[in-house]
């Protein structure tokens, strides 16, 4: 196990990418593809819930259908934590986000998502690098 010093997060750079990932958050709902383009890194790596990888093209292809297959409406990220490594430069940020992903066919579901994001420092701005989201399990309605 490594044993490294973590550094100490400013709130200021908490508040940053708290606002960096409720704005993609909003990008997926207003279908604002150029997102993508404007925060991703070009090295960028998702891993979908389901276990499937996409590097950039991918997840802009992605992100496309979603766009226009119907909205998403996140509702909330809970369990936002900011761990800073590399003198500041590297941010690991974990924490899950709420919502309803509604199709053209008028179908909706529950999202109830676990994410890990990487964010790399780059010329003064924030840039993805990562990301891996896992759905939650539900529990069952008792009855």
């Amino acid at each position: 196990m490594l044993n490294r010093k973590r550094e100490e997060v400013p709130d200021g750079i908490e508040i940053e990418l708290r606002k960096l990932f409720e704005a993609w958050m909003t990008s997926i709902k207003e279908r604002d593809v150029s997102f993508v383009d404007r925060v991703m890194a070009p090295e960028f790596r998702y891993t979908h819930f389901t276990g499937e990888t996409f590097d950039l093209a991918g997840y802009r292809c992605l992100y496309e259908a979603l766009a226009e297959d119907g909205g998403t409406d996140i509702h909330g990220i809970e369990n936002f934590c900011v761990q800073l490594l590399a003198d500041g430069a590297v941010a690991l940020v974990t924490g899950e986000f709420l919502g309803d992903h509604t199709y053209s066919d008028g179908r909706t579901e529950h999202e109830d998502v676990r994410f890990l994001c990487i964010w790399e420092k780059c010329a003064g701005e924030w840039r993805a690098v990562a990301l891996q989201a896992v759905g939650k399990q539900l529990a069952a309605p008792s009855g």
